[in-house]
Parts: C-alpha cells; sequence; structure tokens
C-alpha cells in the first residue's frame, strides 16, 4: 500500500515570523512555488523542516495549513516521527484526522531501538494508528544514529498492510540498489540525499525527497532530463551543478542558508530555531541567487 510516488517531493521548510513563533501566512506561498515549479509532492516536518525543533501543536497546525494550502495534485506526507513513541502516536493519529496522504516517521532516537525486531514493533505502533493510511519508515542514520539493514527491515515490516516503503536518507547506494532490486515494485523508496541524485537514478530511483527541490527544482528537472536522453555529458555537469549548489549551501549551514535565500526569493520563512544558526554572509545569498540554478 503506496501513494505510487514518481518526481520530486520538497521537504519544505517551516516558516517563522521574527518573534520566532509559526508563520502560517507563509504556507501558501511554499505551496503555490512547489506547484509551479513541478513538485509533485510535500514531505512536512522533516529534518529540513525543523520538525523536531516543534511543539507538538505546533507540528499539527503546521501540517493543518498545508493541507488547506495545497492545490489538488500535490501529495502531503506528514512526518510524525518523535523520540517518545506516544507522541509520535499521536501525531499519527492527527494527520490521519486531519486528512494526510500518507505518514512517516523517524525511529525514537534518544532511547533507541536495540535491534530491528524493536524497530519494527515501535513502528508497527505509529502503523498501526495510522488506521490504514500509507505509512513510511524514515531511514537517517546520521542523526538517530539508528542504523539496521533496511534489506531485514523491509522484510519484517511487510506484514504491516499499510507499510508503503523507506525514506532513504543514508549515501549508501550499494544497499540502496539492492533494495530497488528487490522491492522497488512493490514499496515506494524515495531517495533522500540530494547531492547523489545522478548516482541513485541510475540505481533506480523514481522518487526523490529533499529540501533542495524547495528552490532548486527546474535544475533536477533538467538533470533528469539529461538521464532519460542518455545525454551522459550533460547529466555529469548538471550533477556537478547540484554538488556545487550543495557546497555553497553546506558553507553557510544548509537550513538556514535556504531559509535566506527563500526569504530573498519572496517567500518569508524567516530564520531557523536554535541551536541551528547561520554561519554564512549576505555575499552568500548573492552568489546563489546568480548561479542560474535558483527557482
Amino acid at each position: 500500500m503506496n501513494l505510487q510516488l514518481r518526481g520530486l517531493l520538497a521537504a519544505p521548510h517551516t516558516p517563522f515570523n521574527a518573534a520566532g513563533d509559526l508563520n502560517l501566512c507563509a504556507i501558501p506561498l511554499q505551496a503555490d512555488a512547489l506547484v509551479r515549479n513541478g513538485v509533485v509532492g510535500a514531505f512536512v516536518c522533516g529534518t529540513t523542516g525543523e520538525g523536531l525543533s516543534l511543539t507538538l501543536s505546533e507540528r499539527m497546525a503546521v501540517l493543518d495549513t498545508w493541507l488547506a494550502a495545497t492545490p489538488p495534485g500535490l501529495h502531503v506526507i506528514a512526518h510524525v516521527g518523535a523520540a517518545s513513541e506516544r507522541d509520535a502516536i499521536a501525531l499519527t493519529k492527527h494527520a490521519v484526522a486531519a486528512g494526510a496522504d500518507a505518514v512517516a516517521a523517524l525511529p525514537c532516537f534518544y532511547h533507541r531501538p536495540a535491534s530491528v525486531d524493536a524497530a519494527i514493533d515501535s513502528f508497527a505502533a505509529i502503523a498501526d494508528a495510522a488506521s490504514g493510511l500509507p505509512t513510511y519508515y524514515y531511514h537517517l542514520p546520521g542523526l538517530t544514529q539508528v542504523d539496521f539493514s533496511m534489506m531485514d527491515f523491509i522484510a519484517k515490516a511487510s506484514r504491516m498492510v499499510n507499510f508503503a516503503g523507506c525514506k532513504y536518507s543514508k549515501p549508501d547506494l550499494i544497499e540502496y540498489a539492492q533494495m530497488v532490486r528487490e522491492y522497488g515494485s512493490v514499496y515506494d523508496l524515495p531517495w533522500g540525499c540530494d547531492e547523489h541524485y545522478l548516482s541513485a537514478a541510475l540505481a533506480g530511483a523514481v522518487s526523490f525527497v529533499g529540501s533542495t527541490y524547495n528552490h532548486s527544482a527546474r535544475l533536477y528537472h533538467r538533470l533528469q532530463s539529461a538521464i532519460d536522453d542518455v545525454r551522459i555529458d550533460d547529466a555529469r555537469q548538471l550533477s556537478g551543478n547540484v554538488q556545487e549548489l550543495i557546497r555553497m549551501l553546506v558553507s553557510g549551514g544548509v537550513v538556514p542558508t535556504q531559509k535566506r535565500l527563500l526569504d530573498a526569493l519572496g517567500i518569508p520563512v524567516g530564520d531557523v530555531r536554535s541551536p541551528l544558526r547561520f554561519i554564512g554572509d549576505d555575499s552568500l545569498i548573492s552568489s546563489l541567487l546568480a548561479t542560474g540554478w535558483i527557482d
């Protein structure tokens, strides 16, 4: 049971005002920009959206606003993962009632599951709370430090009728290619490391969830066209552009730099919440805008 995802899904930033509170009025602008640039979905309150820096009520309010603002045809996937399994279940029940298309969940990441079976049991509690809604596992071991074989995880998760697949945000193309070969025809396996788009596409990825699709989707559309047309030199060049874009974002802190970039584009998402911090300067934003890679 999945959404049969194809194409780019953005992980949108959560907008804040000058006081650091939610600025929900910006979300319709974000949604319109995604649709205008050919993005097919929004992965709400994930890492890019600073979901773990929000209160539960704030996460619910952000999701409600996305669902109210989203034009037809744009998938809305609610990230419900939390350090507390009970919080994740509460967010899941809210997502179901609010009308999300699907939910996705990181594993509990402070008191972490010690085995695949423990991770499956915890994930199953969230999937059960989803009441049949497609439920995705969000694999981000670089931050959660939960890093089991996803081949083993999927084999055991397949007993859940609403298990939909895995958002794979680990730069391990060997494991990912194996997952695609074994499970790609059954589950959605969106790739989550933007800088490796070309390699993931060649490994069989057909859906991609990432932060840079908020402001550079057309660059990726050009890259995908080069892949589809077997224009190898063009694909390499465009992939190099993607990697340089991300290098520039990293130099200022990826999420803080992106939020300043979106502000410059007229989408008022504001600053990040502590402890994140912008470590670049205004010249970085000017340089990004001058690349020709920004929508």
